[in-house]
């Protein structure tokens, strides 16, 4: 069972554990120093947002796939509704750390980081059953 879900668990506490920095401890990394040379710091914090969000969609469908693997539909719902509610828990936890705030919209980015997640799995789907139909024939 671990195989299955450690995965999205582990990248709960990724993302738990970076929403617990401080706001100067956000700004003062050197990874952020690097980024910001080529990308504006509110363009890379909604990014990130969309990043983290599809990783977790993607994470939750592969774990739900594997225990009901003829419900992809229903996985998928799931999948989403469990980032998007992580999403909610997230900022709502940053509104105890100090220089960070709760946003709405960053729970949007994190919900359209979901959804790109739902297409990724439509895509991979839709291009597979292909490659199947090919080998058929």
């Amino acid at each position: 069972m671990f195989k299955t879900v450690g995965p999205a668990i582990a990248w709960m506490s990724i993302i738990f554990i970076t929403s617990s920095l401080t706001g100067a401890q956000l700004t003062n990394s050197e990874v952020t120093e690097i980024t910001r040379k080529f990308i504006p710091s509110n363009i890379l914090s909604i990014f990130v947002h969309i990043i983290e969000f599809a990783i977790l969609t993607l994470l939750y469908f592969r774990a739900g796939i594997r225990y009901w693997p003829s419900s992809k539909i229903t996985v998928s719902i799931i999948s989403i509704t469990l980032s998007i509610c992580y999403g909610v828990s997230d900022e709502f936890h940053q509104s105890f750390i100090k220089d960070r705030d709760q946003s709405w919209m960053d729970v949007l980015y994190d919900t359209f980081g979901s959804i790109v997640a739902l297409g990724i799995i439509i895509t991979k789907q839709k291009f597979s059953k292909h490659k199947i139909n090919r080998v058929v024939q």
